[in-house]
């Protein structure tokens, strides 16, 4: 890994005996460090405090490219990720006919949309 070395820090923490540092951005984040909190969704399908694509992470020469992982912000519509980070709500969903339950199917435009995704991811 040529590209990235150890001085290419845009700014630097010290946390405990820890040093942390980024290449993008001015100001280091408060690391969450837990070694036994069991990485899960929660019902809003976001992770909290050690949500590994929100916060800063320790470095593992096995988990090299974990660094890359895209940022919300750098694709806006119409780019086919941004639609990684859909989170539907009631109105996305085309109600069942003669069902009783807020339950239903995705509307056209949105399903086009994670189709897009998938097409992709596959490439």
């Amino acid at each position: 890994m040529n590209w990235l070395q150890s001085f290419n820090a845009c700014a630097v923490a010290v946390q405990g005996n820890l040093v942390i540092t980024t290449p993008n951005i001015h100001f280091i984040p408060k690391f969450h460090h837990f070694d036994t909190e069991i990485l899960q969704a929660h019902a809003d399908g976001h992770f909290g405090v050690i949500d590994c694509f929100q916060w800063p992470q320790a470095y593992n020469d096995t988990f090299c490219y974990a660094t890359c992982i895209p940022q919300k912000e750098a694709f806006p519509s119409p780019y086919p990720l941004h639609w990684a980070w859909f989170t539907p709500t009631q109105n996305d969903l085309k109600s069942i006919p003669g069902n009783l339950f807020p339950v239903g199917t995705l509307v056209s435009d949105k399903v086009d949309g994670l189709q897009s995704l998938f097409k992709l991811a596959e490439q």
